[in-house]
């Protein structure tokens, strides 16, 4: 067995080294909570329509959970409840449904399983709640799979740059490509031209902006 001098304190909650599980700050981490007020509405035998109001941001919106009948009969009732709840929506509206319907009558003749559920938003939703996921988990004892709706930050998309011809008529454009090469860029001379490329990037973009945003006017 081997001795040691000294050796490092190992934390038992974060698996870190340099401080005991008493001072792990990991554990004084407070977990967010989504608190919300959920009040159903109206219900019935296919639906039920409920209001959310999210306590920490004080965003009200509204779910309808829908299971049709499958019956064409008896899907009559639900169309007419739910355009009776469409009516009187004002505000986020998500419906979660499995109409228990098909769009046409081969829909399901010779085909593998599909999913079958279905989550749907209205303008309002796109508008007041922001960039919206929605993920159809495995199935479990049922055919139906669980919808897990996540609100989420828009996602930024980046895109390529492409130099165009109509800058080079820019008052501005000899300047921003004499001052770029005036400067000295280290490393070898590849690198050298990225750096002076990339740089470009910027400029001209506002060189854009500042004279050729509103290019079909002029």
């Amino acid at each position: 067995m081997l001795g040691y001098e000294w050796k490092p304190i190992k934390c038992a909650h974060c698996q870190t080294f340099g401080h005991e599980e008493l001072n792990c700050r990991e554990k004084e981490k407070v977990r967010k909570v989504w608190r919300v007020k959920l009040q159903v509405l109206f219900a019935s035998e296919q639906l039920i329509h409920c209001q959310i109001i999210c306590i920490s941001s004080n965003k009200c919106f509204f779910i309808t959970f829908v299971y049709g009948v499958n019956t064409i009969h008896g899907r009559q009732a639900l169309w007419y409840d739910i355009q009776s709840i469409s009516q009187s929506i004002r505000g986020p509206w998500c419906v979660i449904v499995d109409f228990n319907a098909v769009l046409y009558s081969g829909d399901r003749i010779g085909r593998d399983a599909v999913i079958i559920d279905r989550t749907l938003f209205n303008s309002l939703w796109h508008h007041e709640m922001g960039y919206t996921h929605v993920t159809y988990l495995p199935e479990g004892i049922s055919d139906h799979t669980p919808v897990k709706v996540s609100l989420k930050s828009t996602p930024t998309i980046k895109t390529a740059f492409k130099f165009c011809d109509m800058w080079s008529l820019g008052p501005q454009f000899h300047t921003i490509f004499q001052h770029k090469l005036s400067k000295k860029y280290p490393g070898t001379t590849l690198q050298q031209h990225c750096a002076m490329l990339k740089g470009l990037q910027g400029p001209l973009r506002k060189l854009n902006k500042d004279h050729f945003h509103d290019i079909h006017k002029q």
